[in-house]
């Protein structure tokens, strides 16, 4: 309530002083103002546009329960706010704002595309308890239009004189309208000489190419091939540039460069036929040995790098050695020629060892050792390679040594001697037993040892039958698959003993006396062939009863 008064002293009867008097109620109310600002203006179709709404009380009461609407135009759709909708995408609550303070909220939305030039409105308006509103639009110009981009590669990365070098080349439209008359230029380096394309240029000059439109999200490609001219030095760059443009003055460009770097051809053996491969190693050192039959065929395979992209395998040459067994030295069966070109027919081509050796001379299985490489037509070398290849015609030998013919324990050691020309892979040792000297087991395998430097094999054998005959049989095998023949009954032994504690106490009493030599009497002469034979009257276990045996008996005579 407030209290307005006044004097007058004026023309009122006898200057009389009066007095008025006036009551006046003021009201305090909110007042809200909603701003909104578009960022950025113009948009590009097909982007996000930011919206930034200030809604601002400038009374002096607060604003209760004041809502925010933003109405999107339909070419538009939501994205995100700061803060988030309370409702939907398009209304904020907001318990209370102030006097003399305001609030922001940021929105993003996504434009779609649509015809160059469309303007889009967004109306934004706000409310209160109190009954006071506001509103506010923002109109914001779309641009529609291509974006255009190009990119090019290279294969290989790194090329040498007289090599192939392929570029791709790829536009594409990533705006929102289809780029008209889009002209593609290449300018290529003086070292680069154009051979083709795909799709052929339009230009005689076989550096410009045109398409009509090309469509949003439709890439168009270009590829290019060609080779590089023979006056390049090594380390040279080769440079390509291309741009791309259209009638709707957008475009793009690139660039490629590769490297001059020399690669040489690489070759390799491929052998036709039986190989088994072993890796020997000598101290840090390690080098491949080939094992092959006669029969075994070898080609020279050679391939220009990058494979595919390089100048191309000019010359392959090779040479080839034979090992002579008897001077313990090399000598060589020709020296350098160019492969299948000189003499390109057998045994030259393909490589048959074991005929070339006939042809020079010198038995076919054996030792050979080869050496090749190759020059490209860009006169890159390839370093030399070689291999020992080892023509394996030879069954290997193995035999087990003599031993002593009466073993008093039941293990001792068995040794094997084996050898191979092109190399032993293992031994196997048999044996097999008998009670009497007589009848006897089939052959059982003990054991097999991989091949030993030393080409000696030996095993600690154990007489698992216990007392008896034990006879044995070795059998080697060598890395081209040859291998000695597996024993069968009628297989003699390499060797044989007999295992026995105690074998001159014939009559078991404990004593070695008189009584043992009566039993070796009553047998004498015998061999296993005799209807009475006893296999303990023969002590020395050699096949026969005879004076050896008695020696044995006086040697452990015991009264």
């Amino acid at each position: 309530m407030a209290e307005l008064f006044w004097d007058s002293t004026g023309d009122n009867v006898n200057n009389a002083e009066s007095r008025a008097y006036a009551n006046v109620t003021v009201v305090s109310a909110p007042v809200l103002v909603v701003t909104k600002v578009d960022s950025q203006d113009p948009v590009q179709a097909g982007q996000e546009l930011t919206y930034h709404i200030w809604v601002n009380n400038s009374g002096d009461a607060n604003a209760t329960q004041v809502v925010v609407t933003d109405v999107y135009d339909s070419h538009t759709s939501f994205v995100s706010a700061t803060p988030s909708p309370s409702q939907g995408t398009g209304t904020w609550e907001f318990s209370q704002i102030s006097a003399g303070e305001g609030i922001l909220i940021v929105v993003h939305v996504f434009v779609a595309p649509v015809p160059n030039g469309t303007v889009i409105t967004n109306f934004v308006n706000v409310t209160c308890d109190q009954d006071v509103s506001d509103f506010d639009t923002e109109d914001t110009t779309v641009l529609s239009l291509p974006h255009l981009t190009i990119d090019k590669q290279a294969t290989p990365s790194t090329v040498e004189r007289g090599g192939t070098l392929t570029y791709t080349i790829v536009v594409n439209n990533t705006g929102t309208e289809p780029a008209t008359n889009v002209v593609v230029r290449d300018v290529f380096d003086a070292a680069f000489i154009f051979d083709s394309s795909s799709p052929a240029p339009a230009s005689p000059s076989n550096d410009r190419w045109t398409f009509a439109v090309v469509e949003v999200g439709v890439p168009r490609v270009i590829t290019i091939s060609g080779h590089i001219a023979s006056s390049v030095e090594e380390g040279d760059r080769i440079s390509n540039f291309v741009n791309v443009t259209c009638d709707q003055d957008v475009s793009d460009q690139d660039w490629a460069n590769v490297t001059v770097q020399s690669q040489p051809p690489e070759t390799v053996k491929r052998f036709h036929g039986y190989v088994y491969n072993m890796t020997y190693l000598e101290g840090k050192n390690s080098y491949l040995l080939h094992y092959i039959l006669n029969s075994t065929l070898i080609t020279l395979d050679a391939r220009d790098m990058p494979e595919g992209k390089g100048s191309g395998v000019n010359h392959t040459y090779y040479r080839i050695f034979r090992w002579n067994a008897q001077t313990q030295k090399w000598v060589i069966l020709f020296n350098w020629q160019e492969y299948a070109v000189w003499n390109a027919y057998p045994p030259y081509y393909p490589i048959n060892l074991s005929a070339l050796g006939s042809l020079y001379g010198y038995p076919p299985c054996g030792k050979y050792e080869i050496e090749f490489y190759s020059v490209d037509k860009a006169g890159y070398t390839e370093g030399m390679k070689w291999n020992d290849v080892v023509v394996d015609c030879d069954v290997p030998t193995s035999q087990v040594q003599p031993l002593y013919p009466l073993q008093e324990q039941a293990a001792f050691s068995v040794t094997a001697h084996a050898q191979d020309a092109g190399g032993v892979k293992n031994v196997s040792l048999y044996y097999r037993y008998s009670s009497d000297n007589g009848s006897w087991s089939p052959w059982y395998l003990f054991g097999t040892l991989p091949r030993q430097k030393t080409g000696v094999y030996t095993w600690w054998f154990t007489a698992l039958q216990g007392e008896g005959y034990y006879q044995f049989y070795s059998l080697a095998r060598d890395f081209a698959g040859h291998a000695e023949p597996q024993p069968t009954p009628a297989t003699g032994p390499d060797t044989w003993t007999r295992v026995a504690a105690n074998p001159w106490d014939l009559n078991g009493d404990g004593h070695v006396n008189i009584f043992d030599l009566v039993i070796v009497a009553q047998h004498w002469q015998q061999t296993p062939a005799h209807p009475d034979w006893l296999a303990a009257a023969d002590v020395n276990g050699d096949g026969i009863i005879n004076l050896g045996d008695i020696v044995l008996i006086a040697q452990h005579w015991t009264g």
